[in-house]
């Protein structure tokens, strides 16, 4: 993949345009409003070829991005609620066991050789997992708390898809200012809506907005970096 802050203009060998890339050059050439920005940016200095490629990759690598971090393997936020519960729930569960005796009640032999449950599930040796149970609900319930936490943790300093696709939204401008010597905002919202239509993100874009975000963008990549604790 070509490194994020790579995509600049350059005297450079002519790129070969993998299949994703060609299906979104017709696709662009195929609407009409689409193909004239995309013959706009030519006309002002932006390799034809580049563009596709570049915009392939403003299209593409936030997603492959953000599938490799820990923050991915999150549920979604009321999912990871729900997540967080269950270990107190498993908890209940174990005590309640354990306060009410069941499980050896359940293991009466005489329990064990008449229910047809039993019979059907192992037979005695295999219910005998029933003295196990509370045990193995308590552990399950740290190992689930532990595994949460430490995902949280690893996700806490990992970009969210939101913040990857922005990254890649000032660099793809950027990129479009230094061939133009504009940011030919209209142009890149047309091919941006496009693209989304096109490699099915289900996104859309709009000029104003684009322009608010870029400059907010922009600034952030500026800020001197902040001095570390002592």
């Amino acid at each position: 993949m070509l490194a994020r802050e790579e995509i600049t203009q350059g005297e450079s060998p002519k790129p070969k345009l993998t299949a994703l890339e060609e299906g979104l050059r017709g696709a662009i050439l195929a609407d009409n409003r689409a193909k004239r920005a995309f013959e706009n940016l030519v006309a002002h200095g932006y390799d034809a070829d580049r563009l596709i490629i570049h915009l392939t990759l403003w299209a593409r690598s936030p997603e492959v991005l953000f599938s490799y971090s820990a923050r991915s393997g999150l549920p979604t936020r009321d999912g990871r609620r729900a997540l967080e519960r269950l270990p107190l729930k498993l908890r209940t569960v174990a005590d309640e066991l354990v306060e009410q005796n069941v499980c050896r009640e359940v293991l009466d032999p005489k329990f064990l050789r008449l229910n047809q449950i039993v019979q059907e599930n192992g037979g005695p040796e295999m219910a005998r997992c029933l003295e196990l149970l509370p045990q193995t609900l308590l552990m399950y319930s740290r190992l689930l708390t532990r595994s949460v936490l430490i995902k949280k943790g690893f996700a806490r300093h990992e970009k969210t898809l939101n913040k990857h696709r922005a990254e890649f939204t000032r660099i793809f401008v950027d990129s479009v200012k230094g061939a133009t010597r504009k940011d030919r905002i209209d142009s890149v919202v047309t091919l941006f809506n496009l693209a989304s239509r096109h490699l099915r993100l289900g996104e859309s874009f709009e000029k104003r907005a684009l322009a608010a975000q870029l400059r907010r963008l922009r600034e952030k990549a500026q800020l001197p970096p902040q001095p570390s604790a002592a």
